[in-house]
């Protein structure tokens, strides 16, 4: 025991001090050089893009959401409207059928606003039996039946905001022809 109440075990290259209340410090070169030699921290919001794009592909479009708020990087990526992530997700959601229309989707510049569009389109299981909707999702067809009346909801519902509807009604009208918009 020194005067200051250390003592000092020495097992070969590591040489153990102990502190004034028994405690080990190790003062050895080699834990030295295992602390400089550590892994320097990785951060998600350095990886590279091509990565973070290749990992999005594969994310549901609820995960998306949550990544964009995740950090600045992330939504920098996910805002890139025609990136690979967002077309991935098209072609994987939208009918070919949708996306080889030329008059359907084509006035929407980006895949993730061609994305949103399929979203919103009407819903096929909530029509009724008159009614029917092509294999693009997009367009409704009513089977002339007298005496009846149809409808179609759509997939989503919106909540606020300006929205647009491309209204063609071809052929017959019926007695009275109604297109109406409800709320809650």
């Amino acid at each position: 025991m020194s005067e200051k109440g250390s003592t000092t075990m020495d097992f070969g290259e590591t040489s153990e001090a102990c502190d004034s209340q028994g405690n080990p410090t190790i003062k050895s070169t080699s834990a030295r050089r295992a602390r400089s030699l550590q892994r320097p921290e990785v951060s998600a919001a350095l990886l590279p893009l091509k990565v973070l794009n290749h990992i999005f592909q594969y994310l549901p479009l609820k995960d998306l959401l949550s990544a964009m708020l995740t950090c600045h990087s992330w939504n920098n990526v996910l805002a890139m409207e025609d990136s690979d992530i967002w077309q991935a997700h098209l072609i994987r959601n939208v009918p070919d059928a949708a996306l080889s229309d030329p008059f359907l989707l084509g006035k929407l510049g980006s895949a993730r606003k061609k994305l949103r569009a399929w979203y919103y389109a009407w819903n096929a299981t909530d029509i009724s039996r008159n009614n029917y909707i092509r294999t693009n999702g997009f367009t409704v067809h009513r089977q002339p039946v007298a005496q009846s009346t149809d409808g179609v909801r759509g997939k989503k519902g919106v909540l606020h905001g300006v929205h647009a509807f491309d209204i063609t009604w071809d052929g017959p009208l019926g007695t009275v022809a109604v297109i109406g918009f409800a709320t809650k």
